[in-house]
């Protein structure tokens, strides 16, 4: 649905009625790239990514590579999904992240085992089932004991969210100028 690549992006989402096309592969893919169309240097091309969706529905993975620099704030949304580290573009790597900010109205129904560098969650985490997901840190240390078949690994979690970082909504005022009288 969504791929940023290369560049600094924000997105915001606000009860957007989405169509997904029957092969959506994601949600957001925020990585680098295998520079086919000259998208910057493979292994050095990621993305610089703020997203922020407000009562919106989400369909699909999250995919993001350590290259690259994520912060996703979720405010009275829902993401059906996975939040995959896919190194495949990432050449030896880097110092990128994903960070998950997930409000007390908000819910993520995991799909596959997950990964992210850092889940701030007030909200519900648990699988299509209704059950609670495992959320466990890299050193193993066990967060949320889960019945789900599924397990997140954080390198940090905190059962709080900070929200302050969340991209504001724009309106069409912010972006409108005075029509000149002559044209």
């Amino acid at each position: 649905m969504f791929y940023t690549t290369n560049i600094e992006s924000t997105f915001v989402l606000s009860n957007v009625d989405i169509n997904y096309a029957d092969d959506n592969a994601f949600f957001l893919r925020c990585t680098g790239n295998n520079n086919k169309r000259g998208w910057g240097q493979t292994g050095a091309n990621g993305a610089d990514c703020l997203f922020g969706v407000n009562d919106q529905e989400m369909q699909g993975d999250i995919i993001w590579d350590s290259i690259s620099q994520l912060d996703l704030y979720m405010t009275g949304s829902t993401l059906t999904g996975a939040v995959v580290d896919d190194e495949t573009y990432a050449g030896n790597g880097g110092d990128g992240y994903c960070n998950l900010y997930i409000d007390k109205d908000s819910t993520w129904i995991v799909t596959g085992d997950s990964t992210v560098s850092s889940l701030s969650c007030e909200g519900t985490i648990q699988d299509a089932d209704g059950n609670t997901v495992t959320v466990k840190g890299t050193d193993s240390t066990i967060y949320i004991e889960g019945t789900s078949a599924y397990t997140i690994t954080a390198d940090s979690y905190s059962d709080t969210a900070d929200m302050s970082g969340a991209p504001a909504e724009s309106s069409w005022s912010d972006y409108e100028v005075t029509r000149p009288d002559n044209l």
